[in-house]
């Protein structure tokens, strides 16, 4: 399921954008089998919606591909995406393309949690992160 912004026509006013928040309460709802493949792609989450993402898939098996690609992840995210990967193990593609893990100690944050025995990531998209040589 791809609930991205990217694509989204802006030239019709009556077309509402979706919230980030009605996005996640759709995902939530208790008989709600969630897809293999989520998308939330240039979603302006940010590190709070992130955050919020991987509080949702935490203990959901059935996705097992996650694109938070260009949503300004930092941190804070970083921290939350290193904790669902250590324990979601279905996870087993993640992107992270065009977000600014490359700052703080963000790229770190993720590299302890993909050297865990616990993750089992086989795929990971880092491209356009700013990272250099030390992240």
């Amino acid at each position: 399921i791809n609930l991205s912004n990217a694509g989204e026509e802006q030239d019709d006013p009556s077309q509402r954008a979706v919230t980030l928040e009605e996005k996640l309460a759709l995902l939530a709802s208790a008989d709600q089998m969630l897809p293999a493949t989520l998308s939330f792609s240039y979603s302006s989450l940010q590190d709070t919606g992130c955050v919020q993402v991987c509080e949702l898939l935490r203990g959901r098996t059935e996705v097992t591909s996650l694109d938070l690609s260009g949503n300004d992840v930092r941190q804070a995210g970083a921290v939350a995406l290193a904790d669902l990967v250590r324990r979601n193990t279905a996870i087993r593609s993640l992107f992270l393309e065009w977000n600014y893990l490359g700052y703080h100690d963000a790229t770190a944050t993720l590299m302890d949690a993909l050297a865990s025995s616990d993750c089992q990531l086989t795929h990971l998209d880092l491209r356009n992160n700013k990272i250099d040589s030390d992240g």
